[in-house]
């Protein structure tokens, strides 16, 4: 089997799937008002019938050789030309990538993935349990408010809690295993291990996962019917049974518990109670009808596979007429010219076809060389825009080395300025010098003058002193 088939396969599957999961949802109201809800969970094995059905292998058809309906057949079959009369060309222009193989490991990872999430959820609801301890028929765990439950597919036990006996009065403990026990006569554990793995084949249906919830939910309403019948004196204590039932924090997905108020709605199940049971004939008349809707869908599914032909010879026996001779002759004569005529069309297709990929390689190949041209285009583009810049920066740095050559001229005529004021002012400072100089001159000639007057005044003082004495 090819991926190609493999795929194919899946599909269908997928589609009758989703289409009696569509019908089953559609009658699944009507039924359960008509009927006992064990016939409303009966009608959910019309899914995997159905799907079943469509992977049967096709109706045969066989026809007679050379017959016009065989050829008509051959020509429907030979629309695309023989691979041993295609060009190398064409071998060689096919795609490069088949999404196909890569679709089928993407359905087939899911699938494994789903496969081992489920074996996760298994382990961890199972060591949520602790050790499990074989009393009277059932088996106590070490949890405190978990279950009861029917664990297991291959091997399923009934699991009750640590607290069975203190949680439950004796007429409930009662009730509470003979819709275990119902379970296990109805096959419930290995029904819902098939619900769980079809979940993981069929990972990427939503209709699947959807029509998983309510099996559920139909599967406790049909053991709640079937304990009710066996107990229809006990309908109050069940109904308070089933308020004091609780869930583990992680529901098993190969266990058929009893759900808390949490898992289902607890409306349907208190609804069904207060209801009157379906009579004998009345279930009957409806698993018939079940059984007919299964049967009449599951044809449907089947049938609509596309027929297998098979041509054979027919050979006849004793001395044909001239007639038929003839007829024979000329049909055999027919049959090899519309042969050759249909390999001269299978050639001229083969050639159209290669000639078609050589072109669509020659268009490819220009485009190509088109987005080479706009590319080199667009790169001759940029480095004209950045030679442009870089001219912009070139000038502006001329303009800034003419602005600091204005700048270091007004600072040259400014220091000269400076100089030329300095220069000047060494001048004053030299007039004021040679001032201070001549004045100075003056003040010593002034203070000689002074020191010899005051020296000859008293020398005179002196002299008259001296003759006075």
């Amino acid at each position: 089997m090819t991926a190609s088939d493999l795929l194919l396969l899946v599909v269908r599957a997928n589609l009758v799937a989703a289409a009696a999961i569509g019908l089953i949802l559609a009658l699944r109201p009507v039924m359960t008002r008509r009927f006992d809800p064990r016939v409303t969970y009966a009608l959910w094995a019309l899914a995997p019938l159905a799907v079943m059905a469509s992977l049967l292998p096709a109706r045969r058809v066989v026809i007679a050789a050379g017959s016009m309906a065989s050829r008509i057949a051959e020509n429907q079959a030979s629309a695309l030309p023989p691979p041993a009369l295609v060009p190398k060309a064409v071998s060689l222009a096919a795609p490069l990538f088949d999404p196909v193989p890569w679709l089928v490991g993407a359905w087939a990872l899911g699938a494994l993935l789903s496969l081992g999430l489920l074996a996760w959820r298994q382990y961890s609801f199972g060591r949520s349990l602790g050790t499990l301890r074989r009393e009277a028929g059932v088996y106590r765990s070490e949890a405190r408010g978990v279950g009861p439950a029917v664990v297991g597919a291959l091997r399923p036990r009934i699991v009750v809690p640590a607290d069975f006996e203190a949680r439950f009065e004796p007429e409930e403990r009662d009730v509470v295993l003979a819709h275990e026990q119902a379970h296990f006569r109805r096959g419930d554990p290995l029904a819902n291990a098939m619900l769980a793995l079809g979940q993981c084949l069929f990972w990427l249906n939503p209709l699947v996962h959807v029509a998983a919830h309510y099996v559920r939910l139909d599967q406790e309403l049909a053991c709640d019917a079937a304990v009710i019948a066996r107990f229809p004196g006990a309908r109050k204590r069940y109904a308070e049974a089933m308020l004091k039932t609780q869930l583990a924090p992680m529901a098993a997905p190969l266990a058929c518990y009893w759900p808390g108020r949490s898992a289902h709605p607890m409306k349907h199940r208190i609804a069904m109670l207060k209801a009157a049971p379906a009579a004998g004939p009345r279930r009957t008349a409806g698993l018939a009808l079940v059984g007919v809707l299964s049967l009449g869908v599951g044809l449907a599914a089947w049938a609509a596979q596309p027929a297998r032909i098979e041509t054979r010879r027919v050979t006849i026996t004793g001395p044909a007429p001239a007639e038929v001779e003839a007829a024979r002759r000329r049909a055999d004569a027919a049959a090899v010219e519309a042969e050759a005529q249909r390999r001269s069309a299978a050639e001229a297709h083969a050639a159209a076809e290669a000639e078609r990929r050589q072109v669509e390689r020659q268009r490819v190949a220009t485009d190509w060389e088109v987005r080479a041209g706009e590319r080199s285009a667009r790169l001759a583009e940029i480095r004209r825009a950045m030679a442009e810049q870089r001219r912009a920066e070139a000038d502006a740095r001329a303009g800034l080395a003419e602005q600091s050559a204005v700048a270091a001229e007004q600072a040259r005529v400014e220091s000269e300025v400076a100089r030329v004021a300095a220069e000047q002012a060494r001048v004053a400072v030299e007039s004021a010098l040679r001032d201070s100089r001549a004045s100075m001159r003056i003040a010593d000639q002034t203070r000689a003058a002074v020191t010899s007057a005051v020296l000859s005044a008293v020398g005179d003082e002196l002299s008259r002193q001296g003759v006075a004495r």
